[in-house]
C-alpha cells in the first residue's frame, strides 16, 4: 500500500485509487477462500497475511 503525506494531487489519486484496488482484493481473497476446504483456506489466510 502507498501511503504519502503533501502530495500532488493528481498522484495522491492514483494513490488512494491503489489502495482501494489492494483492499478490494484482499476481501475477494476472504470472500473466496470461505468456500474452500480447510486446509486452502489457511494457506490462502497466510499468503494474506504475507501480503497484507
Amino acid at each position: 500500500m502507498v501511503f504519502f503525506d503533501n502530495v500532488p494531487a493528481q498522484f495522491q489519486a492514483l494513490a488512494e485509487a491503489w489502495n482501494a484496488g489492494v483492499f478490494n482484493a484482499m476481501a475477494q481473497i476472504d470472500a473466496i477462500s470461505a468456500h474452500f476446504p480447510a486446509q486452502w483456506s489457511e494457506v490462502i489466510r497466510q499468503l494474506h497475511q504475507l501480503w497484507g
